[in-house]
């Protein structure tokens, strides 16, 4: 899977978080990280992550678990 469908899927989960009563600040870091995932385009969701924690962007716990299951 490429960035850019993890992102997109990221984004559903983040709305469904929201609909779901989950914090705010949650829902926000959600969002932030399926925009900052997408960024990355076709480059396979794997590099991307290993990218992403070699530069210690921080990525929620949440969206972790989501991005581990697509991966």
């Amino acid at each position: 899977m490429d960035c850019r469908a993890a992102g997109h899927a990221l984004a559903h989960v983040a709305t469904l978080l929201e609909l779901h009563g989950a914090p705010r600040e949650v829902v926000v870091g959600v969002q932030g990280a399926s925009r900052r995932v997408a960024a990355r385009g076709d480059t396979p969701l794997d590099a991307a992550t290993a990218a992403c924690d070699a530069s210690g962007d921080a990525v929620p716990v949440e969206a972790r678990t989501v991005l581990a299951e697509l991966a």
